[in-house]
């Protein structure tokens, strides 16, 4: 069932909203015809991502087979709201910037054998109640993800490379229908 409710337009217009989305100008308004607009469904915005690596030497590789999250917020943000205290083992720091986070809750989980596991577990169950969306990359480090409100998000990934670990906490402003991204080291927080 449709229902429909009246409102007025800035220039004194009496329209029909529906809640199918659409709407039309009031009978009270002789001159204007019917126009529909697209639905909320049409206004969502889908993301396609590819993530790789670019080494000096020139060789490039791809991000496969790797989690990443569409958050709400900074991850890092996150994590101080939650009063989560990631110290960085190697220098015993507790700095607080959004890098020096993102490059703790990184050597945290490149080195489980020595993290600090207690907040470690805070920091990612502290993540989790912020995640709209989940996904995997493909084996070429592509994903697409669809059916995500447009809006303001941070997109969080961590990645073992061969010599220690790549994090991402990236802003993504999803406007409606396809938007694109590319992760590499360029806009990691930390990237080695």
């Amino acid at each position: 069932k449709v229902t429909t409710q009246t409102a007025t337009t800035r220039d004194g217009k009496i329209v029909l909203l529906h809640s199918d989305g659409t709407w039309e100008y009031s009978g009270d308004n002789p001159s204007a015809a019917s126009v529909n607009q697209p639905s909320p469904a049409a206004q969502a915005a889908a993301l396609n991502i590819e993530a790789g690596l670019v080494y000096r030497s020139g060789d490039s590789k791809s991000v496969a087979r790797t989690e990443f999250h569409l958050l709400d917020k900074s991850a890092a943000a996150i994590i101080r709201e939650a009063g989560v205290k990631l110290s960085d083992r190697t220098t015993g720091a507790e700095d607080n910037t959004d890098q020096r986070v993102m490059f703790s809750l990184g050597l945290n989980m490149a080195y489980r054998e020595v993290s600090n596991s207690e907040a470690y577990n805070a920091a990612m169950t502290a993540i989790k109640q912020h995640v709209i969306k989940s996904f995997t990359t493909d084996f070429g480090g592509k994903a697409a993800i669809d059916g995500i409100p447009q809006g303001d998000y941070y997109l969080f990934g961590f990645y073992k490379s061969a010599k220690g670990f790549v994090i991402w906490n990236v802003p993504v402003n999803l406007k409606p229908g396809s938007n694109s991204l590319t992760l590499d080291q360029n806009n990691a927080d930390y990237a080695q």
